[in-house]
């Protein structure tokens, strides 16, 4: 197992990414390695922003004037005799200057950095939340139910990573900046479009368009795009399976019930109650549990509430004569024989 980076190789790596930042703008593939090295490990994006904190000492870097040169200010400070002291003060006479002089440095770098990269900013639901995020372009994320996103907008890419959960996508045009989603290894690239992302655990991918076209790629290295217009769905094994990605229609009735959630409602036309009760699942932590098997089998048809799973049930056990048993944590649903 590879031994785990300590935070004075995190700290030496990001100080050689502001020293390239400060040398001139980073390429489209400087950027993307950027991206990947702050991906692979928390502590990264905290010594970034730390350098970000370093904002209020600019006027320090500016007083040292533009000539400013670290490693020579460090050398020539260093050669400065130091003058006879009482023993309790002995070698304090140099040392402010060296921190000057690296304090200088960092402001000078951290700069660079912020006017080159922005931060990805992060946005995460809670279970049974959902919310609306407006981005700088006038385009919209809602997020559904015990999801999170991370959003970077660059020059020339506006890009989003889905981590886990459901997204509904109302992306702007933007000719000279592609709305690029990132999930499970693989890239939704859209102009102006409505689409749905939706990556729940291990299983697969899924992805809705509603209105324009996306184009998919199978993973971030793949140049091959698959093309997916208005009302289309595809599903995507884990990234670790290959395997071609089909397309299938979807009618418009259906697409709305799919996206009956963005209102707060689960919308069923036939559905088993089995699947009915894991579509609750994902909005609280009550849980309806059916116990009999052909109950489990019954179809299901109505709008409801996400949030509320004992409406719902009440609702069954009345349609189908079962029986409610409720706990803490569950509802048990029976047939009354």
């Amino acid at each position: 197992m590879a031994e785990r980076e300590t935070s004075q190789s995190v700290d030496r790596a990001a100080a050689d990414w502001v020293a390239r930042l400060d040398r001139a703008p980073l390429s489209d593939e400087d950027i993307e390695q950027l991206e990947q090295w702050l991906a692979g490990d928390p502590r990264r994006h905290g010594a970034l922003l730390r350098a970000r904190a370093m904002w209020d000492y600019s006027d320090m870097g500016s007083a040292l004037g533009p000539q400013y040169d670290p490693a020579s200010f460090e050398r020539k400070t260093s050669q400065i005799p130091e003058e006879k002291s009482p023993p309790q003060v002995t070698g304090r006479g140099r040392r402010p200057l060296a921190w000057l002089g690296a304090m200088a440095a960092s402001v000078i770098l951290t700069l660079s950095l912020t006017l080159t990269v922005e931060m990805p900013k992060a946005y995460a639901t809670t279970l049974g939340q959902i919310q609306l995020v407006p981005l700088d372009d006038g385009s919209t994320i809602t997020l559904n139910t015990a999801t999170e996103v991370s959003v970077q907008y660059q020059d020339r890419q506006r890009r989003v990573r889905l981590s886990h959960g459901e997204a509904y996508f109302e992306v702007t045009a933007d000719p000279n900046r592609p709305f690029v989603v990132e999930v499970d290894e693989r890239r939704v690239h859209a102009s102006k479009a409505a689409f749905v992302v939706r990556k729940l655990g291990d299983t697969h991918t899924e992805v809705i368009v509603q209105s324009g076209h996306i184009e998919l790629s199978a993973s971030p290295d793949d140049d091959a795009r698959t093309t997916l217009a208005a009302n289309s769905r595809v599903s995507l094994p884990p990234s670790a399976v290959k395997g071609n990605i089909l397309v299938d229609r979807i009618a418009p009735d259906q697409l709305l019930r799919d996206l009956a959630w963005r209102q707060g409602k689960l919308a069923f036309q036939g559905e088993t109650l089995a699947m009915a009760a894991s579509a609750f699942a994902r909005y609280s932590d009550v849980h309806i549990v059916v116990a009999d098997p052909a109950l489990a089998r019954e179809p299901v048809t109505g709008l409801f509430v996400a949030n509320d799973p004992a409406g719902f049930s009440r609702a069954v056990a009345q349609v189908f004569d079962a029986k409610l048993e409720r706990t803490e944590t569950e509802i048990v649903l029976t047939r009354t024989y």
